[in-house]
């Protein structure tokens, strides 16, 4: 199943690719178009599969109820990591996938063994001039961005950090002692600039699900179902950024949309999204064992 999205900034985003000093700078990697190369922005696919990873995590623990142990906390966040002998991990690496439809997706590592995931992604590039001949023209593109260049949606802000303890106003909640842990520590008072896609600029992004079952599909719509409470891509969320709304194609169709926050789905995708939520019901005393997890 290929799922095409295309992301509509509500609010200034920030994918930072390198900094000099205090002043922070959006990632870019360079394309040709044309026997040319420019420079043009991309919010990783790492970056994507990352956050819904997150929220396909989040969905399924709210389900069950359960606090983790961080090995397995790691392996449904961060997904896992590298350790332990080739002669007890593929088979406890097989069951991770049968259990957990999650895992199937998005993969980890467990044990020694590298599961590897069901989606596979492009990085997700602006609808702008550098673009056209990229990106196609699909239902939810606005025809006229490809007039532009991606630098005009470009913006920078600056930033200022207070060390409120120099603030009289809050002189009466401190006891007057001087902390003097660590004296060589830099000033909490500072400067900086970020630079920022703005509002209103679309970003194109392409997932591919290897998969037709209907369970592990509607794992994947779970993540997005969870990703629509709080619709965030790139970083410095709780500053105000990276706020979106998106429309997802897969095979040519509609499949679902967030606009304002609100999720809806058409009927391939809710019907998925009901088998796992159906699987996760009828098995979560198993689940909840096969993870080790304790009640909240």
């Amino acid at each position: 199943m290929k799922i095409e999205t295309v992301y509509t900034l509500r609010q200034p985003m920030s994918h930072i690719g390198e900094s000099e000093s205090t002043v922070s700078f959006l990632n870019t990697i360079r394309i040709a178009v044309d026997g040319k190369v420019n420079e043009v922005f991309a919010l990783t696919g790492n970056a994507i599969r990352g956050t819904l990873r997150d929220c396909a995590a989040r969905n399924l623990l709210d389900m069950l109820g359960i606090k983790l142990k961080k090995k397995e906390f790691n392996i449904l966040f961060s997904g896992g990591n590298i350790s332990g002998t080739l002669s007890t991990d593929i088979d406890q690496a097989k069951s991770y996938r049968d259990m957990l439809p999650i895992i199937s997706i998005f993969g980890a590592g467990v044990g020694n063994q590298i599961l590897s995931g069901k989606m596979t992604q492009s990085f997700a590039m602006p609808v702008c001039r550098e673009t056209v001949q990229i990106i196609p023209d699909i239902a939810g593109i606005d025809k006229s961005m490809f007039q532009s260049s991606w630098k005009q949606m470009t913006g920078t802000i600056n930033f200022t950090r207070f060390d409120d303890s120099k603030n009289v106003k809050y002189h009466e909640y401190l006891n007057g002692e001087e902390d003097n842990t660590d004296k060589n520590s830099a000033s909490t008072q500072m400067r900086y600039e970020v630079e920022y896609m703005v509002p209103g600029t679309q970003l194109y992004h392409i997932i591919n699900l290897c998969t037709e079952d209907r369970i592990e599909i509607g794992a994947f719509v779970s993540a997005l179902q969870e990703f629509s409470k709080s619709p965030i891509l790139g970083g410095m969320g709780g500053k105000g950024f990276g706020i979106c709304d998106a429309y997802f194609i897969a095979d040519g169709e509609w499949f679902a949309e967030i606009e304002n926050e609100q999720f809806t789905m058409n009927e391939k995708a809710e019907n998925a999204l009901s088998a796992y939520n159906s699987y996760v019901i009828e098995n979560k005393e198993k689940i909840i064992e096969f993870l080790g997890g304790k009640n909240e």
